[in-house]
């Protein structure tokens, strides 16, 4: 069992990553508290290099789970068609040390030539400069067969080294898929053995998130012991002999409006009481918050949105931030930006009819009519047995009876 006060707060940090305490051994706990005892040190550059090296899990190997990498050969030339020409987009979501990258690389080089780009990420820096590096020890490559790599992968000394022409295809870098704003327009992910490690609230979240990268008809492979996805992500399970992977569906694009078509009210989903005096001046308000609040007011929405980036940076769990983000960017005509701050309200408070009404407006303007309507019956029952002028927690100051209004306004 770790320390009650030095688990507690091991357990909240990894909370912030979206990860779960329970999926990992006691004793790797038990290491990473030995080493930081001291609670307050963990700000410090070595502290946070040794938590991430600890708790993102880089077990992998070349070609690891063959058959995906078979069955991604055999939907290549559905998903070229689907490109008409154009070079395929590929994400390797969690690479590790990169053997998965260039595995995949290597998969699309033999059937598609260097019509591909493809990205590679990983929250540990240690192990996207090991990547870079592309040299690797015999054990990467345990169950391969090695006639297989060549072509790609040279024998050196300490092991094998990937030639220089395929490092070229891969684009590394160090990112978090919890946090950290996701590619987009992607034909390929492979996310494999990561979201096992997240609560199962936070890996629902970044499924959600991976199904928004992909273009209608992309293809998702999860890890064997991942959660799956739930039928509002949009991915539909398919299986080639026995092989399960996941596609994005395509009947959004018939039966979803696009973002020209919606209908939305004239006036603005939050009206200038957002910034006022009063609101400003109310006890207790971080004074950084109301410094944000006085930037809109004066139209300054970079410098507020600039601002607000670093607040989320320091504390990533504050409801009420990612509400203020969500409006200021709304005002600013940054659409992403707003579905992302306020996908990441109605995470941290999913109950909550201020986030679940800027969650549907969200979706509103970016055509995702349907997505809209859930999340506006969320914040409309969530309304109902509250009195009309009652304060709304997480809602920038607005009332009951306000918010039912705006609600009834975007439903017409």
């Amino acid at each position: 069992m770790l320390p009650e006060a030095n688990g507690s707060q091991l357990e909240r940090r990894l909370a912030l990553l979206g990860l779960d305490i329970g999926r990992y051994t006691s004793a790797l706990a038990h290491g990473f508290l030995a080493r930081w005892p001291d609670t307050a040190a963990w700000s410090s550059v070595e502290a946070e290099s040794a938590f991430i090296s600890t708790f993102a899990i880089g077990e992998t190997t070349f070609m690891r789970h063959a058959e995906h990498f078979a069955t991604l050969q055999a939907l290549l030339p559905e998903l070229c068609l689907k490109r008409a020409g154009a070079p395929l987009r590929a994400w390797s979501a969690g690479c590790s040390s990169g053997e998965e990258a260039y595995s995949l690389a290597a998969t699309l080089s033999g059937v598609v030539g260097p019509s591909f780009e493809l990205l590679a990420w990983d929250v540990n820096p240690e192990a996207i400069a090991r990547a870079k590096q592309a040299e690797y020890r015999p054990w990467s490559l345990r169950g391969v067969d090695v006639q297989a790599t060549q072509g790609w992968l040279d024998p050196v000394p300490c092991g094998v080294k990937v030639q220089p022409w395929l490092q070229k295809r891969v684009s590394f870098q160090v990112a978090n898929l919890y946090l950290d704003t996701l590619p987009t327009d992607l034909d390929i992910i492979f996310c494999r053995n990561v979201l096992l490690y997240f609560r199962p609230e936070a890996g629902a979240f970044v499924l959600q998130r991976l199904s928004q990268c992909l273009r209608p008809g992309g293809v998702l492979f999860l890890g064997h012991y991942d959660p799956r996805p739930n039928p509002f992500t949009g991915l539909v399970e398919r299986n080639i002999a026995n092989i399960t992977f996941y596609q994005k569906s395509e009947r959004r694009q018939q039966t979803y409006a696009s973002p020209l078509e919606v209908s939305l009210p004239s006036i603005p989903i939050v009206t200038l009481p957002l910034i006022t005096d009063a609101l400003c001046s109310q006890a207790g308000l971080p004074a950084r918050m109301r410094r944000v609040r006085q930037l809109a007011s004066d139209r300054r929405m970079d410098d507020a949105l600039t601002l607000l980036a670093d607040i989320q940076h320091k504390t990533p769990l504050l409801p009420d931030v990612h509400v203020l983000t969500a409006l200021v960017a709304e005002e600013a005509g940054d659409l992403r930006l707003m579905l992302e701050a306020s996908r990441r309200a109605c995470f941290l408070v999913p109950d909550k009819p201020g986030p679940n009404y800027l969650m549907s407006v969200a979706f509103a303007r970016n055509g995702e009519l349907r997505r809209a309507a859930l999340h506006r019956r969320i914040a409309a029952a969530a309304l109902k047995p509250m009195p009309p002028m009652a304060l709304v927690d997480f809602s920038e100051g607005l009332t009951v009876g306000q918010l039912r209004r705006s609600i009834g306004a975007i439903a017409r």
